[in-house]
């Protein structure tokens, strides 16, 4: 592949059951219409697949592999789209540039320490919501804030160490048969119990 420089790789093609290629071909040809182009016979017939290339050897990743990592991918689009819905990061109420500025900034702070607190508490349990995870720590907002902004460490310790009990006890993704999580499929690959 690569127009200037060639790189070899290799092609995974999976069929997608028919309903998920409708699906796609809907949206394929709603999305022309809406940018007022016409779609390519080739496109839709494509649409019957999931595709994707790889420069991986073959020893180091089998095809299921590609495929679990390929939907991981998406997991750090989650993470973008949890900031942005929850944290309103690329939204502010004022006119003047500097105070949308320091509102973005202060988002962005606090996003950080919503990460940090994931990061520490719930990021190494695979069946933890991020969602629900996030909501739990907004119910734990003003104590956090009150805690930072009295400078005092062992009462931020004490409202931190009970988000950290909360996130330890709950936010869990419910398990599913029919579509698994993510988190099941990665941990089916390496069969960790």
């Amino acid at each position: 592949m690569g127009a200037k420089e060639r790189v070899a790789c290799r092609l995974f093609a999976v069929r997608v059951p028919d309903e998920v290629a409708k699906l796609r071909r809907c949206k394929m040809i709603q999305e022309a219409q809406r940018k007022g182009r016409k779609i390519a016979l080739k496109s839709l017939k494509v649409a019957s697949f999931s595709v994707l290339y790889c420069n991986i050897p073959a020893e180091m990743l089998t095809m299921k592999e590609a495929f679990v990592l390929m939907r991981t991918r998406w997991q750090i689009e989650l993470i973008f789209k949890l900031w942005k819905n929850h944290g309103c990061i690329d939204e502010w109420r004022s006119e003047k540039p500097w105070r949308r500025i320091c509102e973005v900034y202060a988002k962005l702070v606090a996003m950080i320490i919503q990460h940090w607190i994931l990061l520490s508490s719930c990021w190494q349990d695979p069946d933890r919501s991020l969602f629900k995870a996030v909501k739990t720590i907004k119910r734990h907002a003003i104590s956090l804030a009150s805690a930072f902004a009295s400078f005092n460490e062992q009462r931020l310790i004490e409202v931190l160490e009970t988000i950290q009990r909360c996130l330890s006890l709950g936010c869990r993704i419910n398990k599913r048969k029919t579509k698994p999580h993510n988190y099941q499929l990665l941990l089916d690959i390496n069969d960790i119990p």
